[in-house]
Parts: C-alpha cells; structure tokens; sequence
C-alpha cells in the first residue's frame, strides 16, 4: 500500500494568460461552465479578449477565468489519474476556487 499524498494548489488570477484556456475548448463542459462564467459575468469575456488582449488584466475577467481553467485542469487531473487529491489548497481567487471543488461551498462551475 502506497502512503503518497496527492495535493492539487489553485492559482491565483496572477497566473493568468490569454490563452490558459486552449487546451480546454474541446473539452465537453467547457461549452457549459464558459456560459456560466459569461451570465454571471454579463458578457462573454473570451470575446472582450479578442478585441482587447490587455482586458485579461481586469480583475473581474482574470478572476473568472483563472476559476474555470482551474475547474476544467481539476476535472481533466480526476478523469487521467482516475484519484482524487488527498488536500486542496489555493491562493487569492484559488483559495475560492479549492474550497469549492472539495465541496465546501456550492457553485454553479
């Protein structure tokens, strides 16, 4: 029996760029949290980012989408590891973020 620990740390919204999501837009809920983010956000943010590349800065955009890439790099982690991570922690808007992916508080993501 293995006593290695498995800890997964989400980022704060520092460790954002523009293109953190890529490697997520082919995944099946990308489609649905990506709306989630643009209703509760009021506006689709990826869009604002074609325009704007600078807009990433905003707090409120680099917030939401450092919560989803977080979100779908959980998903992605369970379904290859087929584990789930013995602890969960994050920093600034990852701390929000970990809380909620150990089932701490509800969201909608």
């Amino acid at each position: 029996m293995s006593s290695d620990k498995v800890a997964v740390l989400c980022p704060g919204q520092g460790a954002h760029v523009p293109a953190m999501l890529d490697g997520h837009k082919g995944r099946k809920k990308f489609s649905q949290y990506y709306a989630i983010v643009s209703d509760t956000i009021g506006y689709a943010p990826l869009e604002v980012l074609k325009d704007d590349p600078s807009k990433i800065n905003s707090n409120l955009i680099s917030s939401m989408l450092t919560v989803l890439a977080s979100c779908l790099s959980y998903e992605q982690f369970i379904e290859s590891k087929k584990t789930v991570p013995d602890y969960l922690s994050g920093y600034s808007i990852g701390q929000l973020t970990s809380l909620c992916l150990a089932g701490c508080l509800t969201s909608s993501i």
